[in-house]
């Protein structure tokens, strides 16, 4: 698998891990919650609805002494004896509806007993207020007539009320400790989903870290120049390839440096060859240049023959012009031959001395 992949399905078994163990304990710790809201805060409306009914009720006991006490006065003996009466039924009424809302129980039998005792109480009641006014509003008679009769409805409400009170602070106790259990709940689980997230995170992390560094140490073998093969550890992904590159350019480079030797070798091999070239041409050029020093030498000389030759030439050319001006001169003696026919033949040696002489010059000048 991709590591692309395996970082987002790593993170998102962890958040799902946590995210599980904390809806597991906010689940628990809302049925705790529930559990208080409805069975204990109902344990409380009723212990209060008994307790209203305990005040109720000794307010309205109250109000019997308060008739007793001022029934002397015609408008407090109907104020107070009105309130009697008022509490009387407002008492029952409540106690049959919290009877009603009540589950079968101790606390719902103790509430109908306070119910019926307290019918029966309002019978005495009035029995006594009859006898107080028979009496001429004597409060001994009325005493006499109602004298302990609240004292059992009392104790029913007192007794019921303590029932709820210990039956919500039960509830209570078990709400608080549901949300104790919830919250350790919670907490194993997170701490569960935690060491195996951290157990997960330790194995992907070798994953990760184990071929980078087996990269890493092939990197530093082949800077190092080492190409020799080595045994590397199983990767797959992007780090797998990257490995499998990593062994792939070691594998090239190793075929590149052999290459390089083998290219190497044959550059040595024709180096040698070329200095072995030089060292024939260094000394061909030496020869070459001795043969120059020579020919240099022989251009000399002949140069120095040359110009001996010039000199020659010139000199030559002076005899031809004169050998001209004298066959000129020869011309005009012809001329005077020619009248003076008889000097010919005293000449005729004399002439043939120099046309001697001039094929001698001819001769030299063709030489040259």
């Amino acid at each position: 698998m991709n590591l692309s992949r395996k970082l987002p399905l790593a993170f998102g078994v962890v958040l799902f891990a946590l995210v599980g163990a904390g809806l597991t304990g906010i689940h628990q710790l809302n049925r705790a919650v529930d559990a208080y809201g409805t069975e204990v805060r109902a344990a409380r409306e009723h212990a209060d609805a008994t307790n209203e009914l305990l005040v109720n009720f000794k307010t309205q006991v109250q109000e019997w002494k308060n008739t007793l006490l001022r029934g002397k006065d015609a408008k407090a003996l109907d104020k107070h004896w009105a309130a009697f009466q008022k509490l009387e039924a407002d008492i029952g009424k409540n106690a049959k509806a919290l009877a009603a809302k009540l589950p079968e129980g101790e606390e719902r039998a103790a509430i109908e007993k306070f119910t019926a005792a307290h019918a029966e109480m309002a019978t005495r009641y009035a029995k006594g207020f009859e006898d107080f006014k028979a009496a001429d509003c004597d409060h001994t008679a009325g005493d006499v007539a109602v004298k302990g009769v609240d004292r059992a409805p009392a104790k029913l409400l007192d007794e019921a009320a303590d029932r709820f009170s210990a039956r919500a602070a039960t509830m209570a106790d078990q709400a608080a400790g549901q949300a104790r259990q919830a919250i350790l709940l919670a907490l194993a689980l997170m701490l569960g989903a935690g060491c195996m997230a951290m157990f997960g995170a330790i194995r992907f992390s070798r994953s990760i870290t184990a071929p980078i560094v087996d990269s890493v140490a092939l990197a530093r073998r082949v800077a190092a120049g080492d190409l020799s093969p080595v045994e590397t550890r199983n990767a797959t992904g992007e780090l797998g390839e990257l490995l499998a590159a990593l062994e792939t350019m070691k594998a090239r480079l190793a075929s590149v440096v052999a290459e390089v030797r083998q290219h190497a070798d044959g550059v040595a091999s024709a180096s040698a060859e070329i200095a072995s070239g030089n060292q024939d041409l260094s000394t061909r050029t030496e020869q070459q240049a001795s043969a120059l020093e020579e020919t240099t030498s022989a251009m000399t000389q002949l140069g120095a023959t040359v110009r001996l030759n010039a000199e020659g030439a010139s000199q030559a050319n002076d005899l031809a012009r004169g050998a001209s001006s004298v066959a000129v001169e020869g011309g005009k003696v012809v001329g005077e031959v020619a009248d003076t026919m008889r000097g010919i033949n005293d000449s005729s040696r004399r002439i043939a001395d120099i046309i001697g002489v001039i094929d001698g010059i001819a001769f030299q000048t063709n030489i040259l």
